[in-house]
């Protein structure tokens, strides 16, 4: 988890216009997982998530990828 939240770190000094992100919190415990997921809200992502609970939180465009379904959705989410 301190090499995600490091590689974050570093990534938002860089002040990106957009972070690709490849399960980010994947190794981090609930609380800093949800730190870190309200600390992106500001940051435009394209967000990688097994996780669909997450994907429910900090999606607002989703792009669904499996071998039986393909499906892109217009999520809103308050803001």
């Amino acid at each position: 988890g301190e090499i995600q939240r490091i590689s974050l770190a570093i990534a938002l000094s860089c002040k990106p216009e957009v972070l690709l992100l490849d399960e980010p919190t994947s190794a981090l415990d609930p609380t800093t997982c949800l730190l870190v997921e309200e600390s992106l809200k500001e940051y435009a992502c394209i967000w990688v998530t097994h996780d669909v609970e997450q994907e429910k939180r900090v999606s607002t465009h989703k792009f669904v990828l499996n071998p039986r379904v393909e499906r892109d959705e217009q999520v809103l989410v308050p803001i």
